[in-house]
Order: structure tokens, then sequence, then C-alpha cells
């Protein structure tokens, strides 16, 4: 048996301690164009320039958990959705 200490090590939070607050809620997307200043709700392509006159095609994740390309097939993982959509 081990000695009583004055530090609880325990992660949990003891009697009469008040739990830490709900984090805030996140912002609410900007209205306008999915590729127009930070990335849209649910597009996960994050370059929001254009290139020649293009713009990135949008990257969502699909139920199944793969990432779709707009216009393109569904890939396993977003890095590679990602690149596809440069």
């Amino acid at each position: 048996m081990q000695p009583a200490s004055g530090n609880n090590s325990n992660a949990n939070a003891g009697a009469g301690q008040t739990p830490a607050p709900a984090p805030a809620p996140a912002p609410a997307p900007a209205a306008g164009n999915a590729n127009s200043g930070a990335a849209a709700a649910g597009n996960l392509q994050t370059f929001t320039e254009t290139l020649g006159g293009v713009e990135p095609p949008v990257v969502t994740t699909l139920a199944n958990g793969q990432f779709q390309v707009d216009g393109n097939a569904a890939f396993a993982n977003k890095q590679n959705a990602l690149i596809r959509s440069w």
C-alpha cells in the first residue's frame, strides 16, 4: 500500500470539483462560392485561389469514410483526394 500524499494524480475530477466548461460552437460558414475565402463547411480543400482561372473542385467526406472530389471518383484516403483536386 502506498502512503497518502497531498497530490491527487487521478485524472477524474474529485468530489466537489466543477467540470471544465464545454467548448464554444464552431463559427458559421461564409456564404458564397464553396472555394472563396476559407474552405466552406464540408469542403476539405483549403486552397482558395484559382490556377489558370480554374477553381479546385470541392472535396467532401462520404458516409462510408471515403473522400469525394467533385466530378471524380471517390478516394480511400483524404491525401489522395486533395492531391487529385489540385
